[in-house]
């Protein structure tokens, strides 16, 4: 949303720094890298980053675009650790679940033409369902790369 900050830095720490932009003072976080490079300057610019959560707005701010970068690209990977992690369990709890419709007698031995309609029919919800449970997770995907 803000591409960078340029103003003077009043007050600066390793973790944050308020950058004074004509009387409006922005907290934002930085890294151990930018503090480095801003530590003896009272003025300048940070890229920055505005993370935005539901439980509220975070503004990360870097010395240069290719840290700035390199931030974003973590966060994405990040996500799609957790989206990795959720689906796995998804999975793991859809298969139990399933195994658990399934009645023992039609898992071994001798299946009869009830419980080979049973099956199938189950067999086809069980597409249907992580099919559009892969289209919800491939929109959110994209969602999230677009921007």
């Amino acid at each position: 949303m803000y591409a960078y900050l340029e103003g003077k830095f009043s007050m600066k720490n390793p973790a944050q720094v308020y950058v004074d932009i004509n009387g409006v003072g922005y907290e934002v976080n930085i890294s151990l890298n930018t503090f480095a490079h801003i530590q003896n300057l009272e003025r300048g610019r940070l890229f920055t980053y505005l993370q935005i959560k539901e439980d509220g707005h975070t503004l990360f701010g870097f010395f240069d675009k290719g840290e700035k970068e390199m931030f974003i690209q973590l966060k994405r990977n990040q996500l799609q650790k957790n989206i990795e992690s959720f689906l796995q369990s998804f999975l793991q709890s859809f298969l139990q679940c399933s195994n658990a419709l399934i009645p023992p007698k039609y898992k071994f031995g001798i299946i009869s033409s009830y419980g080979l309609v049973f099956i199938t029919i189950l067999l086809i919800l069980v597409l249907l369902v992580l099919s559009i449970f892969l289209i919800i997770l491939l929109i959110i995907y994209i969602l999230i790369y677009k921007f």
